[in-house]
């Protein structure tokens, strides 16, 4: 994408209190604004993305809209639906015929909105009403929307009146687990297995899917970038409780994470909010580091609240190694039976979040 605004998309608990504001895009001529980029990339599992605009001209539309892995793309009276692929990174999904094209002087707004049980994609104005829905469990390259957010036009020019990003979190959620792939889920899905036995979505389903805001992305390490989308996300929301369920990514870089994870700590208590830390599981492929345990230990001396996954999950006899049934072919993530162990052990040391 060229000729960028990244200034533009806001996020907002509160949509319809998002003033308007005009902004011209269009492709006709080289220098010409064409796109609107949110500058950060975003992993709250409930989040949407609306962008309301007009065609200024007659012409044929070619618009996107939605995240880099994920996006409606709207091509003169054509809907295209892309999603997450592992090899190519995106490919369409599906195709959906309009009765017409979209009209001059019409406002539409167009979209998603993902929850912890799927994504709409949406596109509405008058005398239209697209959605269409992705459950989780069957399509969950559709829902796994990672990237920065835009809305860019290839073709034509528009009037965009607003772009927004919410979420149906509550601004005082009880509280927020932030972590990596176990809090993902993308290697359930890929073995077969439903991602909501994930322990944070068994915490959620406890206290209701909007006191538990989740934010979960896969590789992901303790470091400046990760430090960085914390305190955006702390910047829209004020929980309780933080859960930091991060580290295992970390076994090569235990010194970074202890410098950000310190750094962490003291922007939740800043904010008021009190950070829980969760202990780490081995790898298989790094059976015999020192890390996991040098991390663990660092959190028990923390001084901090934290959630014992580690010993949920260990096989007593050998530590080194998860307990039978527990770990996915992988050798690094939970099967239904981990996670479910891992919710057992949140239950037991953090009995206050329920």
């Amino acid at each position: 994408m060229t000729n960028i605004i990244s200034d533009y998309i806001i996020f907002s608990h509160h949509y319809d209190s998002v003033p308007i504001n005009p902004c011209k895009l269009s492709s006709h001529e080289l220098n010409d604004k064409n796109s609107i980029l949110f500058e950060h990339d975003v992993f709250l599992q409930d989040l949407s993305f609306t962008t309301e605009f007009e065609p200024a001209t007659d012409e044929p539309l070619i618009i996107e809209a939605g995240k880099t892995d994920g996006f409606i793309r709207i091509e003169g009276a054509t809907i295209n639906l892309y999603k997450f692929h592992s090899s190519n990174g995106i490919k369409l999904n599906e195709c959906i015929n309009l009765i017409t094209p979209l009209a001059k002087g019409i406002r539409y707004k167009i979209g998603f909105h993902k929850t912890l049980y799927g994504v709409k994609f949406f596109l509405k104005g008058e005398n239209l009403d697209f959605e269409r829905w992705y459950d989780i469990d069957e399509d969950f390259m559709q829902n796994r929307l990672s990237g920065n957010p835009f809305f860019t036009i290839e073709s034509g020019s528009v009037t965009v009146y607003k772009s927004v990003l919410s979420s149906d979190y509550k601004e005082n959620a009880k509280v927020m687990v932030i972590g990596d792939s176990f809090i993902e889920g993308m290697a359930s899905i890929q073995y077969g297995y439903p991602i909501n036995s994930r322990w944070c979505a068994q915490l959620a389903e406890a206290i209701t899917p909007n006191n538990c805001i989740i934010d979960g992305r896969g590789g992901e390490v303790v470091c400046d970038q990760w430090f960085k989308r914390l305190e955006l996300e702390c910047s829209w929301f004020s929980p309780e409780y933080t859960i930091i369920s991060m580290g295992t990514n970390n076994y090569s870089r235990v010194d970074e994470y202890k410098i950000y994870m310190r750094q962490a700590i003291d922007l939740l208590k800043t904010k008021g909010i009190k950070p829980i830390l969760v202990t780490v599981t081995p790898r298989y492929e790094i059976a015999d580091s020192p890390s996991p345990s040098e991390i663990n230990e660092w959190i028990k001396n923390s001084g901090e609240l934290y959630i014992d996954i580690n010993k949920a999950i260990i096989n007593p006899e050998n530590p080194s190694k998860w307990k039978n049934g527990f770990i996915l072919p992988d050798g690094i993530h939970p099967t239904v039976e981990g996670y479910k162990a891992m919710f057992e052990r949140l239950k037991e040391d953090c009995p206050f979040l329920f």
